[in-house]
C-alpha cells in the first residue's frame, strides 16, 4: 500500500513524490506569475533579471548607473532606464524592496488603475521622467527605491482611511506609511534623500491628477496619449470583478488593512 495515496503497487509515489512536490509548487509559483497584471510582471521580472545578471557578473552595476555625461557624450542611453532596475545585490536590502515594490505596484494596477494599463504606464513614464531631472541634481546612481517609495506614496494617498501595523509595534494610517519607512531608513544609517525624493515626485502626481482637476478651475493636465490608449487598454473591465482576499491593502509585515467608520 502506498502511503500517500493508498494505492495498491504505486510506483510514482514511491519513486518520484519528491519530485511531484517540486513540480507542483512549481506550477502553483508559475500561475502565481502568470495572474500578475501586465506592468507589475514586466517591472518586477526585469528587476530580478538586472539583479541576477548582476550577481552572476554577466554585468556589472558601473554599465547601469546613472550618469548624464555617459549618456549625452557616449550615448549610453539604456542607463536612463537601468537605473530603475538594480537595487543593489542579493541580500535583505534586495528583498526588502521586492516585497514592496511587488506588493504596492501591483495593488495599485489592480486598485485604481484596474482596466486603464496605459494611465498606469504615464504614471511609470511622468514619475521616471521627474526622478531622472532631480538626479541629475542630487548626483544619484540608482533611482529604483526612490520610485517604490512613488508607488507606496501615492497608493497611500488614495487609500488613506486603511490601518497600517509596524511588525505589531506601532499603529498608523496608510499616508503615514511612506514617512514611517523614511524613518526606518534613518535608523539604519541610509541617506533619506532618495525617500525624500520618492514622497516629493508621489506628491507631485498625487496632486496633478487628484487633487487639482477637482478643484474650481482645475483641469487635467496628465492626458494619456491615445496610442498608448490603443496598444494597452484593450480588454474591457469586468462589472463583477472583486479583488482577491490576499491582494487586500496591508502589505508584508504590515498586517491586514481595516477602514475606519462604520459598515
Amino acid at each position: 500500500w502506498c502511503g500517500r495515496c493508498s494505492a495498491i503497487g504505486c510506483r510514482g509515489c514511491q519513486s518520484g513524490g519528491g519530485g511531484g512536490e517540486a513540480m507542483a509548487a512549481y506550477q502553483s509559483l508559475l500561475q502565481e506569475y502568470r495572474r500578475m497584471p501586465t506592468v507589475t510582471r514586466a517591472y518586477t521580472t526585469a528587476c530580478v533579471l538586472t539583479t541576477a545578471a548582476v550577481q552572476l557578473e554577466f554585468i556589472t552595476p558601473f554599465q547601469l548607473y546613472f550618469n548624464p555625461d555617459l549618456i549625452v557624450k557616449k550615448y549610453q542611453v539604456w542607463r536612463l532606464l537601468t537605473n530603475f532596475l538594480f537595487f543593489g545585490p542579493l541580500g535583505f536590502s534586495f528583498l526588502f524592496n521586492m516585497i514592496f515594490l511587488y506588493r504596492y505596484c501591483r495593488m495599485l494596477e489592480e486598485g485604481s488603475f484596474r482596466g486603464r494599463t496605459a494611465d498606469f504606464l504615464l504614471m511609470f513614464i511622468f514619475g521616471g521622467f521627474l526622478m531622472t531631472l532631480f538626479g541629475i541634481f542630487a548626483s544619484l546612481f540608482f533611482l529604483g527605491q526612490a520610485f517604490t517609495i512613488m508607488l507606496v506614496y501615492i497608493w497611500s494617498r488614495r487609500n488613506p482611511f486603511v490601518r497600517m501595523n509596524s511588525f505589531g509595534l506601532l499603529n498608523f494610517q496608510a499616508p503615514f506609511l511612506p514617512w514611517v519607512l523614511m524613518g526606518f531608513s534613518l535608523l539604519l544609517g541610509n541617506s533619506v534623500i532618495v525617500d525624500l525624493l520618492g514622497i516629493a515626485v508621489g506628491h507631485i502626481y498625487y496632486f496633478l491628477e487628484d487633487v487639482f482637476p477637482n478643484q474650481p478651475g482645475g483641469v487635467k493636465l496628465l492626458v494619456t496619449p491615445g496610442f498608448l490608449k490603443a496598444i494597452f487598454d484593450v480588454a474591457e473591465e469586468d462589472p463583477n470583478y472583486n479583488v482577491l482576499p490576499e491582494d487586500q491593502p496591508g502589505g508584508f509585515n504590515w498586517g491586514q488593512g481595516q477602514r475606519l467608520g462604520p459598515e
